[in-house]
């Protein structure tokens, strides 16, 4: 069985960072997850993007901007506009603990924002 988890609510524009704590979601029922990213448009510089997606086994605030714990990265991605983008995650390399969480990276540069949309199809493996 599969389900739909709409990592951004529907299509989002931001100026990079964390998800919001409050939105990160409890994946410890699911195995197997297939992200579509969907980039609607960049603005401003740089023309490009960062995702990056992280597991936790806690659900607490990163201890900074350049230290994530207690998140782990499992997967980075470059995004440009437009574009549509899809991976699996978990492979033999990055398991996938309790919580997902992502970041956007939008370094340097004019005012830029990012608009997309991440969603998941989280599945559960057959036994």
């Amino acid at each position: 069985m599969a389900d739909l988890i709409e990592l951004t609510g529907g299509p989002i524009t931001t100026s990079g960072g964390w998800q919001a704590l409050d939105e990160v979601v409890d994946v410890s029922g699911y195995d197997v997850f297939d992200f579509e990213v969907g980039v609607l448009g960049i603005t401003g510089s740089p023309t490009t993007a960062e995702l990056i997606i992280y597991t936790s086994m806690y659900k607490k605030k990163e201890a900074s901007s350049s230290s994530p714990l207690p998140w782990t990265d499992v997967r980075t991605r470059t995004l440009t506009a437009p574009d549509y983008d899809t991976f699996t995650i978990p492979d033999a390399s990055t398991p996938v603990l309790r919580f997902i969480r992502y970041y956007i990276n939008l370094a340097g540069g004019t005012n830029p924002t990012v608009t997309l949309q991440i969603a998941i199809l989280a599945r559960r493996k057959s036994i």
